[in-house]
């Protein structure tokens, strides 16, 4: 496929960066794609079968039934990873990201099913799926609720929650702490030994190896296992290996309830997050931008696809479907980010689905030997999680959102039994630590949103005290002229400078500046108000030439206040190419005298970052001036009219 520069600048470029050995849309020989796809389908195989088996053992399922659940996990993950890589329409990322059952719909699936059977567990699924397609349709409207800072925490706390089941399994797994034998020196040591062979091939220089690190990892660790009699062969025998399963459409009807619908899509809207990061950190590990349009586009068609996928999920009888962030650590592992391996991992899974003889083989896997790769593999998605959140500025407020939310996330997911009061309904959704720091990220990052609206209020309340000013002592003349001597330009109120000089830096917040320019003699008080707290040197331009000016900059101005011609001048000096000026002034009127300083800011070479006037006469049309000149204004009081001699303020 041809592609002109751009395409070829995004495509490369971040290739190189990333160290990828196949970018997204490169295509991969076959041997090596399958090699690849192996290496996803290790990772995820049991995490897909995990959540029917605990839901299926929570209702007291029998055996049939658990077998054909597990199987339409398996066949529902495999047309959902297609759908996703494939992009169908406006539904997919067209990234190389797995879907498979959730984890986080465990709690609220198993109350439904408590309450009203599979049927009201579908039909609740269903119903509720349309609830994350409408969020993906509405994305880019919520950019200043999921932020990029929201999803990198959200993709850090997937990571360290999965780090927990990695650590688990390297122990032995749940059964391990049934029979005494967690942590055992034979369960660390395979365990071990698969994490090292990981790191030893994943260093190689050899693309092949480097690809096949974990496959090869894993072998190593399922012969060390088998040797060491780990691996029970007698399971096999007691299992049907022969066999096919069809998919059914509601095999087992349909049902809902309020309750039911609204703990189950509330969990949607935590997976939108989930995805959200899930696909930021896939963009960033595959050498995708995770800004922009295209970004936006893949993530919202990502979101889209997760309620897409769960609704046919919901259809052949299985639970809802998410992203696998472990697959993103295998991305970073072995160089492949390439969709097309996305299409032979769905068709894996497919037969999976289909031939439940080829999951008895993966289901005697060693817990040992899974921990030991999905270990590293789950600290990469950490990791990401950092790379995103460092990517973005940390400032006073974002520190206080990260807080929070790691605090509460990572609170739930160490002592879950802060929860065992809780109504199952709200213990099903904040049981995960993933669900609650998501969630704290988001009312942390509005919050913070509407603090800085408060904030605003709160510095802009300097100007009401200018109006109540300019309206008990401000005195009207014909003409258009107002005189505020008793405040500002004769006598002058100190206190009243000083906020007027905070709201001026506070609106210029994200200005460089480092040099403050005002003309003589009322603009002096004020620009030394600002300099004085930016820790900046002002300089005045003078109405009179002294004999001792060195380097004269100079311009002509017209005083409307007195009628009269001055030629103004300043030091180059003092006004150098290199300044980045804020210029500050008591009045804009015509625009005469903001004109002049404009014309030696050209003349010095000097950059204009703002002019800053604390009264405005917005009738003489003076800002109209500036603004096609392309200046920056920012008046504190504005003044529609003097008419006569009332004044009429904005």
């Amino acid at each position: 496929m041809k592609l002109n520069l751009e395409e070829q600048e995004e495509t490369i470029e971040p290739v190189e960066k990333t160290d990828l050995i196949y970018g997204i849309d490169d295509r991969p020989p076959f041997k090596e794609a399958l090699f690849a796809a192996l290496q996803h389908l290790l990772a995820i195989f049991v995490a897909i079968i995990t959540p029917p088996l605990i839901i299926a053992g929570a209702l007291k399922l029998d055996l049939e039934t658990t077998g054909f659940l597990v199987s339409m996990a398996l066949f529902a993950s495999g047309v959902s990873t297609f759908i996703r890589c494939r992009r169908i329409g406006p539904v997919g990322a067209k990234l190389l990201c797995i879907q498979g059952t959730s984890f986080s719909f465990i709690g609220p699936i198993i109350t439904a099913g408590l309450a009203g059977g599979l049927p009201l567990i579908f039909g609740a699924c269903i119903a509720a799926a349309p609830i994350e397609m409408v969020i993906s349709r509405t994305f880019k409207y919520m950019r200043s609720i999921i932020t990029p800072l929201v999803s990198g925490i959200v993709v850090l706390l997937i990571g360290l929650s999965l780090i927990k089941v990695g650590v688990v399994s390297c122990g032995g797994g749940y059964g391990a702490m049934d029979h005494g034998t967690f942590g055992s020196i034979r369960n660390i040591g395979v365990a071990a030994t698969v994490l090292l062979s990981v790191l030893f091939f994943n260093r190689c220089k050899n693309k092949y190896l480097r690809m096949s690190s974990i496959v090869l990892g894993l072998c190593i660790g399922y012969a060390l296992a088998y040797f060491l009699g780990m691996v029970d062969m007698a399971a096999a025998s007691s299992q049907s290996l022969m066999g096919f399963n069809i998919p059914m459409p509601f095999k087992y009807g349909l049902d809902l309830n309020f309750s039911a619908f609204v703990a189950i899509g509330l969990v949607y809207l935590i997976t939108a997050i989930e995805a959200t990061g899930d696909v930021t950190a896939n963009s960033m590990i595959s050498g995708k931008s995770i800004e922009g349009e295209d970004y936006l586009k893949r993530v919202s068609g990502g979101v889209l696809a997760d309620g897409v996928n769960s609704f046919i999920a919901g259809i052949f009888n299985s639970f809802p479907n998410s992203i696998f962030a472990q697959n993103n650590g295998i991305i970073q592992l072995t160089g492949v980010a390439s969709r097309y391996v996305g299409y032979y991992i769905a068709g894996m899974l497919v037969l999976l689905g289909l031939f439940p003889v080829v999951g008895v083989v993966f289901s005697l896997m060693p817990d040992p030997v899974l921990g030991g790769a999905t270990l590293l593999m789950f600290g990469t998605v950490a990791a990401a999680g950092i790379r995103i959140i460092a990517s973005q500025e940390i400032n006073r407020q974002a520190t206080l959102v990260l807080a929070v939310s790691l605090s509460l996330g990572l609170g739930v997911e160490l002592m879950p039994d802060i929860l065992n009061t809780a109504p199952e309904a709200v213990k099903g959704i904040f049981s995960s630590g993933i669900t609650t720091g998501g969630l704290a990220a988001i009312i942390a990052n509005v919050g913070k949103e509407h603090c800085k609206d408060l904030l605003d209020s709160a510095v802009g309340f300097h100007c009401v005290f200018l109006r109540f000013y300019m309206i008990l002592d401000g005195r009207c003349f014909p003409g258009g002229i107002l005189k505020v001597d008793s405040f500002i330009n004769h006598q002058m109120d100190p206190m009243l400078l000083y906020k007027v000089a905070e709201e001026f830096i506070y609106r210029f917040r994200d200005a460089d500046i480092n040099k403050i320019v005002t003309i003589e003699a009322s603009g002096i008080a004020p620009a030394i108000m600002v300099g004085y707290i930016m820790h900046l040197p002002v300089v005045f331009i003078k109405k009179k030439q002294p004999k001792t000016m060195e380097n004269m900059l100079s311009t002509v101005v017209h005083s409307f206040t007195k009628d009269r011609d001055y030629t103004v001048c300043i030091s180059n000096n003092f006004l150098t190419a290199d300044d980045r000026i804020l210029f500050i002034d008591d009045f804009l009127a015509y625009g005469n005298a903001a004109m002049g300083v404009l014309d030696l800011v050209k003349q010095s070479g000097a950059k204009l970052e703002g002019m800053g006037f604390i009264i405005e006469k917005a009738f003489q049309k003076g800002r109209d001036v500036l603004n096609e000149a392309d200046v920056r204004v920012e008046s504190l009081a504005i003044i529609d009219s003097l008419e006569n001699c009332t004044i009429t303020i904005r």
